[in-house]
């Protein structure tokens, strides 16, 4: 994760490098940390910077959409790289996903 930023209700993660397995498990726990906090109505993931991502990133992410949702919090990716953008349209999850 490079940075998490609050403004008011609405949390932006900028994310870079690789999700793949290894970030995804240090990834996960951050963003249910951020989820946790009081106050928080929206989770705006940047994926810009991304220039790959497994079938165990693209995991993580539904599954803490999927937790944000249990929580009632809205949570989407506002950009992805074209590499992103590519996997999430060949698995379907880019409606998911990005709202």
């Amino acid at each position: 994760m490079r940075s998490a930023i609050r403004d008011s209700s609405t949390i932006e993660v900028v994310l870079a490098g690789e999700l793949d397995m290894a970030a995804a498990f240090r990834l996960e726990p951050e963003l249910e940390r951020l989820l946790a906090a009081a106050g928080v109505r929206a989770l705006v993931l940047d994926l810009a910077e991304v220039g790959f991502i497994d079938s165990t990133g693209l995991g993580a992410l539904l599954s803490i959409k999927d937790r944000a949702m249990q929580l009632g919090i809205a949570c989407r990716i506002a950009s992805a790289s074209d590499s992103v953008q590519h996997i999430l349209e060949m698995t379907g999850t880019r409606i998911v996903l990005c709202g």
